[in-house]
């Protein structure tokens, strides 16, 4: 066989050995760049909370471990297991967005996980109720449906409000009917109610490239490690920015910010009246998103409003800002705690949240 049909032939094996590659390798959940076909496998929308996560879930493949587990109650769990309604001692249910429901790390790496691990031995179930995208008018009503009409028993709540809930309860959910509806679709509408460019609903073409090879895929992953600058998410024209810049941006605290903050309120009112009615101690914890940690929100709004209310309602108040912005350089936290290019947490940034998790607890339950 001639050189040139050699070289030909040998280019075109690597090129269907790396395309099979790839698609072996994103058989199992991508945990930086979670793709929507894959998404699909284990969310589902809900008739009464609006989406929620389908019960059983473990992901097909053998290649990688998983990333997305569920139990019997369609929570993000260690193990498929089957939850009883009732405790057999103290239980604890986490509930929030995205960054509960743990984007991007493993169980094991995430706070729910690292949480429950460090109970377990005083016999301590902790339960996370968290999914992406969820904001106190689901907080509320997926609780509701769960201690009234499935009958689950927990002792003690935890809720993490989220810089982009406020975005959520004022553009994006409504109720009708007791059920929780779309007002404007999220990913189709930013905070503003502004169409999103065809770059953030569409994908993008280096998403494309790395789904396409997986040579490629690690290529451009180290590029952008090298080259990344946390301020490119800072882009005021981003669906990111506009969903957490209102704590520092008169101008969107305006339009949006002072509307989502009192929904937000109505609906966490109607929630600490359930738990109170169910004997179920709440707390509520506050996080930054990069953008208060870039900017030194530290006293931020998102800080003293829950503040006040947690202590208007009698309950438990755990502020993470000075976690993360505490005179140390910005960037070097972002880079430090967040995985870089997103919002969300890195497995160091879940093992700060959960160190600080676990001394709250210790506080409001000492032995």
């Amino acid at each position: 066989m001639p050189k040139r049909q050699r070289v030909l032939l040998s280019l075109l094996i690597f090129l269907v050995c790396d395309a099979l590659l790839v698609r072996l390798w994103d058989a199992r959940y991508d945990p930086v760049r979670p793709q929507a076909s894959r998404e699909r496998r284990f969310r589902r929308p809900s008739p009464i909370y609006h989406h929620d996560l389908v019960p059983g879930y473990v992901p097909p493949g053998w290649l990688r471990k998983p990333m997305m587990i569920t139990n019997s109650l369609g929570f993000r769990d260690g193990a498929p297991r089957t939850v009883s309604l009732r405790p057999a001692g103290r239980r604890l249910v986490l509930i929030g967005d995205s960054f509960v429901e743990s984007q991007g790390v493993y169980w094991e790496q995430s706070f729910p996980g690292l949480v429950a691990e460090a109970l377990r031995p005083e016999g301590t179930e902790v339960l996370n109720a968290g999914v992406v995208s969820y904001s106190p008018i689901i907080y509320w009503r997926k609780l509701k449906y769960l201690v009234e009409e499935v009958g689950l028993r927990f002792s003690d709540l935890i809720v993490f409000i989220d810089i982009s809930d406020i975005c959520d309860e004022a553009v994006h959910y409504d109720l009708r009917d007791g059920v929780v509806v779309d007002r404007l679709r999220m990913y189709t509408v930013d905070c503003l109610g502004q169409p999103l460019p065809p770059s953030e609903r569409e994908e993008a073409p280096l998403d494309y490239l790395r789904r396409s090879s997986l040579l490629l895929r690690v290529g451009i992953g180290l590029v952008e490690r090298v080259r990344f600058d946390p301020w490119t998410i800072e882009d005021p024209t981003g669906f990111a920015w506009r969903r957490s810049a209102w704590t520092t941006v008169p101008a969107l605290r305006a339009h949006y910010g002072a509307v989502g903050l009192a929904r937000a309120r109505h609906y966490m009112t109607e929630l600490a009246k359930l738990m109170k009615a169910y004997g179920v101690r709440m707390s509520i914890v506050v996080y930054p998103w990069p953008h208060q940690i870039l900017h030194r929100d530290r006293d931020s709004i998102q800080v003293s409003y829950w503040r006040t209310f947690a202590h208007e309602h009698g309950l438990g108040f755990l502020d993470l800002f000075p976690r993360f912005i505490n005179g140390q350089d910005p960037l070097a936290t972002y880079k430090r705690y967040f995985i870089l290019g997103d919002i969300h947490w890195g497995p160091a940034g879940h093992r700060l949240v959960a160190d600080a998790l676990l001394a709250y607890w210790k506080t409001q339950h000492p032995r």
